[in-house]
């Protein structure tokens, strides 16, 4: 059985958004957690293009099913320990990326930071820290 949630702006600036769902519809609270649901796939769709792009887990050519778990268990880490960046230190995130991942532009600079930018930057990173490390 399929059931059709429609959302609606009270203030009709946005014509009505229509999510077909299989699961039970039976009041005004099922549609409101469906309807966040989908509103937050969004941010999972972000997140496996993240790991499938730059984490290069898209098709990894290992020849056992054993070693492919190990790398997406290492890949998990490092998502892992970027997220918790993010989280736990948003001023240092923000220095980092203006040293080491700089965009111009007023687009840039009000943008939301990608977590794309954040991985470039803590990899120019760890590069000068390493090319000073054996320069001198």
């Amino acid at each position: 059985n399929l059931s059709l949630v429609i959302v609606r702006d009270t203030k009709n600036h946005q014509s009505p958004l229509y999510l077909l769902t299989s699961l039970p519809v039976e009041s005004a609270k099922d549609a409101w957690e469906i309807c966040h649901s989908y509103m937050h796939r969004w941010n999972i769709e972000q997140a496996f293009r993240f790991a499938k792009t730059e984490l290069a887990i898209e098709s990894p050519r290992l020849w056992f099913f054993e070693n492919t778990l190990k790398l997406l268990a290492i890949v998990t880490l490092i998502y892992d320990f970027l997220m918790k960046l993010i989280r736990n230190w948003p001023s240092i995130i923000k220095i980092i990326i203006k040293q080491y991942a700089h965009r111009t532009g007023n687009r840039c600079q009000n943008a939301l930071t990608p977590i794309y930018r954040l991985r470039t930057a803590i990899q120019n990173m760890l590069w000068c820290y390493f090319a000073q490390q054996n320069s001198g």
